[in-house]
């Protein structure tokens, strides 16, 4: 009941560049106030992005390494810098936050309909606000007294502190 065959998740980041928007207009006078920026994408690369046979829940996990498009250039830098690991400097809640730079995150799933054979789709924006640093989501799978697995829909959304503590306030 209700399972998705061939289910793939796509992710990408949209960010305004202004720089290109300024650059374009080469020797014109025009209030800075009236700009409209340009929108790039880029992927964003996702450790698991296709299932081939999705039933409950699907934990998206994005690595913020050295060319994660979701980290200030500063941040992708100084990360290169230090052989590929997090930078200590970094290592807290509020540099963290700080590192992270992107307009919207853009998701999209789809699939096929194991009950119907019908084309599926699902898509949700998240904007940085939606982002909590140190926070995990919870565990929103359970068995019910019959033994079968349940998704608890009232859990989806919420988040737990991370192993370690360090979050950031809400």
């Amino acid at each position: 009941d209700g399972e998705i065959i061939d289910a793939n998740l796509n992710v990408l980041a949209s960010f305004e560049d202004r720089a290109s928007t300024f650059s374009s207009l080469r020797g014109k006078t025009i209030d800075p106030s009236k700009f409209v920026p340009k929108t790039m994408f880029r992927q964003v690369m996702i450790e698991l992005k296709a299932h081939p046979f999705f039933q409950r829940v699907w934990y998206a996990k994005h690595i913020l390494n050295g060319s994660s498009p979701l980290l200030t250039p500063d941040a992708r830098r100084k990360i290169r810098k230090n052989r590929g690991f997090w930078p200590v400097e970094l290592n807290n809640a509020t540099a963290v936050r700080k590192s992270i730079h992107f307009n919207q995150l853009l998701v999209n799933f789809s699939g096929v309909s194991n009950m119907s054979t019908a084309s599926v789709y699902a898509q949700k924006k998240y904007s940085d606000i939606d982002i909590v640093v140190g926070y995990q989501f919870v565990r929103c799978m359970y068995r019910d007294d019959s033994g079968a697995i349940k998704v608890d829909c009232d859990l989806v959304n919420d988040v737990i502190e991370q192993a370690g503590g360090g979050g950031e306030p809400f």
